[in-house]
């Protein structure tokens, strides 16, 4: 049997030759787990002055979480303020239908973060297949 190597330059000059629209996604996952780079984590702190922060993966172990906190705290906040201006409109018309509007938004952003965090389990965990992060 062919090496993985070799392997890999008859999958691609096949699919120069046939103008293929993707390549053998196993051969290419196979190459890839048993480069050395695929075994070790990049360090970037010194390169690129991270501070505390050895890897990619460390940093995002503390943007996302934070990002997605925030993010939440904002829509809570945004929530409360409508609900505060659709008490005291005093049967106003026009504050009741701007009350209204920022709640209609903020079950929108609601509904967005929380796809949005699916999104990113789903990309990181089952696309990726990454278990070193720590997200939430």
């Amino acid at each position: 049997m062919p090496s993985l190597q070799i392997q890999l330059q008859i999958e691609s000059r096949h699919c120069q030759d046939h103008n293929c629209e993707y390549m053998n996604i196993e051969l290419i996952k196979e190459a890839l787990a048993q480069h050395p780079a695929g075994k070790q984590d990049i360090v970037i702190q010194q390169q690129y002055g991270f501070g505390v922060f050895n890897t990619l993966g460390d940093l995002t172990n503390i943007l996302l979480p934070l990002a997605f906190s925030i993010a939440g705290m904002m829509i809570v906040f945004y929530f409360l303020i409508a609900a505060f201006e659709m008490i005291t409109s005093q049967g106003d018309k026009a504050h009741i239908v701007s009350a209204r509007a920022k709640i209609y938004h903020a079950l929108i952003g609601i509904i967005l973060l929380l796809l949005l965090y699916l999104v990113v389990r789903f990309i990181l965990f089952d696309v990726l297949k990454l278990t070193s992060f720590n997200f939430i």
